[in-house]
């Protein structure tokens, strides 16, 4: 498997095909604002190849040290092979010299996906991602801060109130996210 970056064409077939399968509404950017951030030298799209088939996609923030997983999916018929992981070990190696943070949702007794929640985060957890006891509230979702490698909570504390202004905007930031140590 080869993770290359996604040519603008390349990226435009994600966003209208599988982008939109596989992440909710409420979750999803519009291809306008993603291709937008793009051109900000600061976000990233990737994509992993095997035999010139794209298998998963990988969009990303990255600044210095630091890298964002803003989404990360495999593709359509790929489900549930082993490439997810397979792709995330390769991830891990291409950026071994950047702290790598995601965020999970956190399961809760009201949602319906709690399955697929607590799925994700067993996936995370298999392959060494260090989940933290930071939470973050993005636009109403909350979310537990995953890591790799592991990192001291006060590090990953100024680090997430450092970058999330610098990626998403100061005012974006104020309005919209929130980083907490409490899970509620």
């Amino acid at each position: 498997m080869e993770l290359k970056e996604l040519t603008i064409k390349q990226l435009k077939h994600v966003l209208k095909t599988h982008y939109k399968q596989d992440f909710p509404p409420i979750e999803r950017k519009s291809a306008r604002t993603i291709l937008k951030l793009c051109s900000t030298k600061k976000y990233f799209c990737y994509g992993t190849f095997e035999n010139n088939e794209l298998i998963t996609y990988l969009f990303l923030f990255k600044e210095n040290d630091v890298i964002l997983l803003d989404y990360f999916a495999v593709c359509g018929n790929n489900k549930d092979k082993g490439f997810g992981g397979t792709a995330l070990e390769l991830i891990k190696e291409t950026f071994k010299d950047y702290l790598i943070i995601g965020e999970i949702e956190t399961p809760s007794t009201n949602a319906p996906n709690n399955s697929q929640i607590l799925r994700r985060i067993n996936f995370y957890a298999r392959h060494n991602m260090y989940l933290s006891d930071v939470y973050v509230s993005l636009w109403g979702v909350k979310m537990q801060i995953i890591t790799y490698p592991k990192v001291d909570r006060q590090i990953l504390l100024e680090k997430l109130n450092y970058y999330y202004p610098r990626f998403y905007g100061l005012r974006n930031f104020a309005k919209n996210m929130k980083v907490d140590i409490k899970k509620d």
